[in-house]
């Protein structure tokens, strides 16, 4: 083959970025950007070096990378690439953008990219003018996706660094491709029937062996799927914080005052994945008499929040401000239900109907919401949440299965009724793990 050195070469890169990146992953933080950077420069250098080749390389990164999203949107708990609330895969993913149709989003890129490793191997090793137009049109279409999820993003107001990944590998797929393709004649059109209808069943059978896989929904479940009580099933649910949790008397609480379980939250109530917990935890309320729930506010803006270092969620400071002052008035829960389910309607026209819609006395909450106390509690709670060291929203921690020590939850509903269907048991509990890296 004219490439077959080159490409020798080019997998002899990959053989030795997929370890390094691996490497990175398990070093959190900065590792986790700096594992996607090698990435995405030995796809790079392939594309200069074979082109190709390169583009064959690019769109099978971009099956296991999508692969690996659609992995991680059906688990609980944190991801890799969670380093804080500004840059997180898993508020993106599990965000309603996440999803379309109830189907990870991520999981139609496998069946995407998958099409498109077809076509680009098709010219990479028969040089199939067809398969490059083609390969040429659909990555147009892949970039012009990619336009509206980054959109998204900047809506959910957190970085997804692996998906972003792919919108880099789609770009080099068009860029690539269109340099590739000048000077050749067979146009799309032509290459339709014997290249296309091959690509779009690879494609969609990718996208249904994905839904066979993992149930066919969006919904994260345990790591290793059905939740238990006691033993090694609760492995991975519960660490140690990693810092300090404190909570306050007059913080809005859920439950029997004298419950023995007590749950701590810190949520934005413009968090996309705070709305999904919310209903959840209310749940959790209502079926086990023996919990409680504080409530503490970490609104991801910095006009209020000095651990976050740009506007993030515009309405977030306000809401929390809203129900500061809707809890004066022993509101805060209907309220909070109310702005959890119209994230996007949170100005001041919009809480004010809220608020009329509440039935609450409307000049005492336009009085507080002036009062810089009002404000100065929000930022309470901020300062509380950094003693914890949350890295995003929400932040779960519980107290009771393990006497006065508390632990971070990695999940939601069904992991805190597995660990406390086991505390209840009186079953011996696997000891918290130190905090995770990620």
């Amino acid at each position: 083959m004219k490439y077959s050195p080159l490409l020798r070469l080019s997998g002899g890169l990959m053989l030795w970025a997929l370890p390094t990146m691996a490497w990175a992953a398990d070093a959190g933080g900065t590792g986790v950007l700096a594992g996607i950077g090698v990435g995405l420069l030995v796809v790079v250098a392939a594309v200069i070096a074979a082109r190709p080749y390169g583009l064959f390389l690019a769109a099978f990164a971009g099956v296991g990378v999508s692969a690996y999203l659609t992995y991680e949107h059906h688990q609980v708990g944190s991801t890799v690439c969670d380093i804080s609330s500004a840059v997180s895969c898993s508020n993106v993913i599990k965000s309603e953008y996440g999803e379309i149709a109830g189907v990870p989003v991520a999981l139609f890129g496998v069946g995407y990219f998958l099409a498109m490793s077809w076509l680009a191997s098709r010219y990479a090793l028969q040089q199939k003018a067809g398969a490059l137009a083609l390969l040429q049109v659909g990555a147009v279409l892949g970039v012009a996706a990619d336009v509206y999820f980054g959109w998204a993003m900047t809506q959910v107001g957190s970085l997804c660094p692996f998906c972003a990944s792919t919108y880099v590998l789609n770009l080099l797929l068009l860029v690539g491709s269109s340099l590739e393709r000048r000077g050749k004649e067979e146009g799309f059109f032509q290459a339709l029937p014997s290249e296309g209808g091959p690509a779009v069943v690879i494609g969609l059978a990718g996208l249904i062996f994905g839904l066979m896989a993992t149930g066919g929904t969006g919904k994260a479940t345990a790591a290793g799927g059905t939740v238990k009580a006691g033993g090694n099933s609760l492995v991975g649910m519960y660490e140690q914080p990693a810092g300090s949790i404190r909570f306050e008397p007059n913080d809005p609480v859920k439950g029997n005052p004298e419950a023995k379980y007590i749950l701590v939250e810190w949520a934005d109530f413009q968090c996309p994945h705070c709305a999904l917990m919310f209903p959840e935890l209310k749940k959790v309320i209502e079926e086990n008499p023996d919990v409680k729930l504080y409530y503490k506010h970490y609104p991801i803006s910095q006009t209020c929040n000095h651990f976050v270092e740009w506007e993030g969620h515009k309405d977030s400071c306000r809401a929390a401000a809203a129900s500061v002052c809707a809890n004066a008035q022993n509101a805060f829960w209907p309220l909070a239900e109310k702005m959890f389910k119209n994230q996007e309607y949170l100005g001041k026209d919009d809480l004010r109907f809220m608020i009329q819609q509440s039935g609450l006395d409307t000049v005492a909450f336009e009085a507080c919401m002036a009062d810089p106390a009002t404000e100065a509690a929000v930022r309470e709670d901020v300062e509380a949440g950094g003693l914890a060291q949350i890295n995003g929203t929400p932040s779960i921690f519980l107290k009771g299965p393990f006497g006065d020590q508390w632990v971070k939850i990695n999940g939601g509903r069904e992991e805190i009724e597995a660990i406390l269907v086991a505390a209840r048991s009186g079953q011996t509990l696997p000891t918290p793990p130190p905090p995770s890296a990620r």
